[in-house]
């Protein structure tokens, strides 16, 4: 079995829109994704939105080199200790500064107090759809198409050893 999810969030970290704007996104959402489980949520700290399985790279955004995944999960660690507050770090790939946030993703991941998550949309949205989105939130929102594979045999069979 697997999970397609279509991950919303602000371009900004620290953005969480107000309730009403959550309530009328949820609405315009559903009128859009009629049969799909639409989550949204906030976080009091900034957390690392991922795309799951669609994960590829993290690559500089000033000379363009793809970062060691290693270098990057140790800092991940250490920033996630400050709840991504003290974001600042130098790049090992070309000496320049940089926050957590400015790194590149291939695919699309990010970081935010708010996500909205649509479970296994049949469709994308439009840009059109993406504007008024947009428009409703009051802010500019980066799409994250997260892609997690799981085996259920492998959880039966967890289930069968205890």
């Amino acid at each position: 079995m697997s999970d397609s999810i279509l991950k919303l969030i602000p371009t900004s970290p620290l953005f969480i829109p107000n309730s009403i704007s959550q309530i009328n996104a949820n609405e315009y959402l559903k009128s859009i994704y009629i049969s799909n489980e639409i989550k949204i949520a906030t976080t009091d700290n900034i957390e690392f939105i991922d795309c799951g399985e669609n994960f590829e790279e993290v690559i500089c955004p000033y000379c363009k080199q793809s970062l060691d995944m290693e270098w990057w999960s140790e800092t991940m660690s250490a920033l996630y200790e400050s709840h991504f507050n003290e974001a600042s770090f130098e790049l090992p790939c070309c000496s320049q500064t940089s926050q957590i946030f400015d790194l590149l993703y291939k695919e699309n991941c990010g970081f935010s107090k708010f996500v909205i998550e649509v479970l296994n949309p049949d469709i994308d949205l439009t840009p059109v759809q993406l504007s008024e989105l947009e428009r409703i939130i009051s802010c500019k929102l980066k799409v994250i198409k997260a892609y997690y594979w799981f085996d259920r045999r492998l959880l039966w069979k967890a289930k069968r050893q205890f």
